[in-house]
Formats: structure tokens, sequence, C-alpha cells
């Protein structure tokens, strides 16, 4: 928004405008601080190696966490207020199943004509589906082009 003509276009995922936690992000959370008993689990996994968080016997190093997760509600409801100046293209792609970024987040998305979104069926936040990710994949190609 600032310099509008560094930007060519926006190619976005899981864009959170509106944040909400479904039950699993919690617990696919807490699984991942023990890896090993769940190594089998992909989702698992992806959420061990998407955040820098390592369990700790010291209890006040959970209070740091606080302010943090008030800067990401505030950064969102600033994204929600900024998105309406971009002027770009603009496509975002949100997932059906993700259990961080609320699909509400896309009425947020200026009804404009250099805004498309695209709803990813069978992803999460984490996990593109083999379908989902050949779809992000082609269009990745066709927007660049």
């Amino acid at each position: 928004v600032k310099y509008p003509d560094n930007i060519k276009g926006i190619f976005a995922l899981a864009t959170p405008l509106k944040i909400f936690l479904r039950p699993e992000a919690a617990i696919y959370t807490v699984k991942s601080f023990f890896p090993k008993l769940f190594e089998d689990d992909e989702r698992v996994k992806m959420y061990a190696s998407s955040h820098s968080v390592r369990l700790t016997a010291k209890p006040w190093v959970y209070i740091d966490w606080i302010p943090r997760y008030l800067e990401l509600f505030s950064e969102s409801a600033k994204a929600a207020d900024t998105i309406c100046k971009v002027k770009a293209p603009s496509w975002i792609y949100m997932s059906e199943k993700d259990e961080l970024v609320s699909l509400k987040s896309i009425e947020r998305i200026p009804k404009r004509r250099n805004f498309k979104t695209f709803i990813l069926k069978d992803s999460a936040h984490f996990i593109y589906e083999k379908s989902d990710m050949e779809f992000l994949k082609s269009q990745f190609k066709a927007f660049i082009n």
C-alpha cells in the first residue's frame, strides 16, 4: 500500500483477516511437544516444524506468549483495514479445514476486480492435500505469467 509501484501482485495463503482457533489447533500444538510419540502423524510433524516453541518446566516462559498473541490479533485487524487499500492483483487462497484462520476472513476481502479468492476444500492450515497442492502450483504458474 505504501509503495504500490513496487508490488506487481499478491499471491496469499491463509490470510488471517479473522482468526479462529479450533480445538484441534490446541491439540496438535500440545502433541507437537512430543513428536516421538506421534511420529506417524503428519500433522503433528507440520505443527512441530511451524513454531519455535519448546516444552519447558519453567511455566513463567509461557506468560511471554500472551503479548505475542495480542500482537497477532492486532496485526490481523490492521491487515483487514489495509487490504482495502491494495490495488495490485491479489489472489487469495483459504483452506476450508483451516484450524487457525477463519473462512470468514473472505468476508473482509474487498469485492473488487483485482481480488480473486479461492477455497481449498481438502486442506488445513499447515497441510495441503495433494489435489489442492497441484491446484496451487498451477495457479501460481498462471499468476506469475
